[in-house]
């Protein structure tokens, strides 16, 4: 058997990494290297930092980016947890204390250099590399390793003008609707940090350079063109890598933006009712993400899907004329505005009183739980359900049972609703929610 000093978690690897180059590239000796880890800066190691870029300087610069986000992370969710101001002597304990109960203090238990070199790097990001404590809040929020989240600053005003701009889609026509997101991808297409990219052959560099005839095929646009059939997997890695995921984690991440400064708790979830208001956004930047998952460009589509009200895209948007009937005899002569024929607390509405939804689609349900496998710090956890006969355990996404619901006589498809649980904590009740936002 291997022992645990024989095994090389993620993190020892990451900071073995950073020694080996550093000696490498710059000459840094082993009795050398944590003096130069307390004042390294990445972006002066390479300014390609962030971009994928394959020289020597610039991959050190990336594993060093790599592990300041590592850091950062950590020490931010502290200080919003725990509402506290971090200085030199917290910073060090805290470290010490997260070193001492990770998988790298086990398998690496002969190496005290590894633990020395996270804690000074830490206290180097809170007092040197990263002093501004607004800035850190900023770059954990966003969600990149800090030298690619301040790139994504100088872009992010330009892309929330855009999302502010688009009080306007409830009736845009799809051309429209098409042009906003190509002018949101047209922002971050050249980007090599938090941008598109694509592998290096031909197939991928060409579609690429025609990622706009990509997503208008995605988004179902009116007239777009599709690939050939030997190159429809090449399309869909193209969509989910960078349609959907780094222009959705953009989109994201001036969400968030939005949100955070007017959220009493950092952790809290904002709520439908007062989302608008919150943001200070248009509906269309809450479905965004949803919009480019789905591929559609209509946001009923995109609740029907996640809601599992519809099986297809097309099943879904048979559906659109019951609604826009339902919400014109709401209104009335009052008429609908833009923005109310996307209001998804409409659209759950309709949903609870329409006698036409399938009999087989689940409606919103709430679940009485029992914790089992956490102490509910956070409040909310997203959670997949385990049907064990007559009780449905609710695993995290690694495969831990966080809790337990007794006594259920409905079974739960767990694999076709993936995700689409959350378990909530409010002031000591459990329960489990199924939502209509759901993420795979």
């Amino acid at each position: 058997n291997v022992g645990a000093e024989d095994v090389n978690s993620p993190l020892a690897l990451l900071l073995t990494s950073i020694s080996e180059r550093a000696f490498s590239v710059l000459g840094i000796a082993e009795d050398q290297f944590l003096p130069w880890l307390e004042s390294a800066i990445p972006e002066i190691i390479s300014e390609d930092v962030g971009t994928a870029a394959q020289s020597a300087p610039a991959q050190l610069a990336d594993c060093l980016d790599e592990l300041d986000a590592i850091l950062l992370s950590a020490l931010e969710e502290l200080n919003e947890t725990r509402n506290q101001m971090l200085d030199a002597v917290k910073t060090e304990g805290f470290l010490a204390t997260l070193w001492q109960n990770t998988f790298t203090h086990v398998a690496a238990a002969q190496e005290a250099w590894l633990e020395q070199a996270f804690i000074k790097r830490g206290q180097t990001v809170i007092d040197n590399i990263y002093p501004n404590s607004e800035e850190r809040k900023r770059l954990y929020r966003y969600g990149f390793p800090p030298c690619v989240g301040r790139r994504f600053e100088q872009v992010a005003p330009a892309i929330q003008i855009i999302l502010e701009s688009t009080s306007n889609y409830g009736i845009e026509t799809t051309e429209e609707r098409l042009a906003t997101f190509v002018l949101l991808g047209e922002f971050i297409s050249d980007e090599r940090g938090f941008g598109f990219k694509v592998r290096d052959t031909v197939t991928d560099q060409d579609i690429l350079a025609n990622w706009q005839m990509v997503l208008a095929w995605w988004m179902q646009s009116d007239g777009a063109i599709g690939p050939e059939p030997s190159h429809l997997r090449t399309w869909q890695r193209f969509i989910s890598e960078n349609i959907e995921f780094r222009l959705g984690v953009v989109i994201g991440a001036i969400v968030s933006k939005a949100y955070t400064p007017v959220a009493g708790n950092p952790m809290e979830v904002p709520s439908l009712e007062s989302w608008r208001e919150d943001t200070g956004l248009p509906w269309f930047a809450f479905w965004a993400r949803e919009l480019l998952r789905w591929g559609t460009l209509d946001p009923f589509v995109a609740f029907m899907l996640s809601q599992g009200l519809a099986k297809t895209r097309n099943a879904a948007a048979a559906q659109r004329p019951a609604f826009d009937t339902w919400l014109a005899l709401k209104f009335g002569e009052l008429g609908v505005t833009a923005e109310e024929m996307m209001d998804p607390q409409f659209f759950l509405e309709w949903q609870h009183s329409s006698p036409q939804q399938p009999a087989q689609a689940l409606a919103n349900t709430t679940m009485e739980a029992e914790l089992t496998g956490t102490t509910g710090q956070r409040s909310l956890y997203h959670v997949i359900p385990l049907s064990r006969g007559t009780s449905i355990s609710w695993i995290d996404p690694s495969g831990y049972e966080l809790a337990i619901s007794n006594n259920i006589t409905h079974p739960i498809d767990g694999k076709r609703f993936h995700n689409d649980y959350v378990l909530k904590i409010d002031n000591g009740k459990v329960s489990v929610e199924r939502t209509y936002d759901a993420t795979s």
